[in-house]
């Protein structure tokens, strides 16, 4: 019963930068990807949460997390792809492409900078649910 109730007594702030140490921590999304979010000031406001090998982010800092926001899922050829908001972009090399180190912090760095291109101009970030 205890584990329902939300924590009011930590700032927002605090809470979503506990939620960058949690998905640091669950290992679904690679770190350089992570990292490549988090150096973008409007996507480390956010409140970020991992599923299946995708990164989203939420206005809000409680469940039910806002679906608002476009997030990035990895796609087959080892690349990934902005989705939501009747936004679907892709990048990345075709399969039988190299792909050394730099070119994927080239890949984190234009994934991210894609979603943050199709961010709402005003991201307010709340501390409950819609």
């Amino acid at each position: 019963m205890h584990d329902l109730i939300v924590n009011t007594s930590r700032s927002s702030t605090d809470i979503v930068e506990a939620a960058w140490q949690k998905v640091r921590a669950d290992g679904r999304v690679r770190p350089e990807l992570l990292n490549a979010a988090y150096a973008e000031p409007r996507l480390r406001q956010l409140f970020p949460w991992t599923g299946m090998g995708e990164l989203h982010f939420s206005r809000c800092t409680s469940p039910r997390w806002t679906w608002d926001i476009p997030y990035i899922a990895s796609i087959a050829n080892g690349g990934y792809m902005v989705e939501g908001l009747a936004v679907t972009r892709r990048c990345g090399l075709p399969q039988r492409h190299p792909r050394p180190l730099r070119w994927w912090w080239n890949v984190f760095r234009t994934v991210v900078a894609l979603l943050s291109s199709a961010l709402p101009k005003s991201l307010l970030l709340k501390s409950e649910s819609p």
